[in-house]
């Protein structure tokens, strides 16, 4: 069984999307800011992040702190009006929310099962 982890900082977003990849079979645990998802890692690896942390900084940490677990970034919809404050890696699937579930699992499912090849083999954006 594959494990995610849910990376945001608004609880009621983690709890009930943790739910539905949990109904889809999958191992969640969540954190709510790099810290923690780090020490997670290091005790209970992980396979994926769903990551929605609030500012371009956290989410650059985490990309630079776990570089061997798979990302899927979610972020505001108005974050989608104007290009990132850093350089996204190429390949690094991104939603903006509000995002369709059944876009987001495909991508999770296209990442996880793409064993051994690095992040950034598929790319997903959202359909308008």
């Amino acid at each position: 069984m594959f494990s995610i982890l849910l990376l945001d900082a608004n609880a009621s977003f983690c709890t009930t999307f943790a739910n539905l990849l949990r109904h889809s079979g999958y191992h969640v645990k969540i954190a709510q800011n790099e810290a923690e998802a780090v020490a997670l890692q290091a005790t209970d690896p992980f396979d994926l992040i769903l990551l929605g942390l609030p500012n371009a900084e956290s989410i650059h940490t985490v990309l630079q702190r776990l570089p061997q677990v798979k990302v899927i970034l979610h972020l505001p919809a108005d974050e989608g009006a104007s290009p990132p404050l850093f350089q996204i890696p190429d390949g690094v699937p991104i939603f903006y929310k509000p995002f369709q579930t059944e876009e987001v699992l495909a991508a999770i499912y296209a990442a996880l099962i793409s064993e051994g090849v690095p992040n950034g083999t598929v790319r997903y954006t959202p359909q308008p």
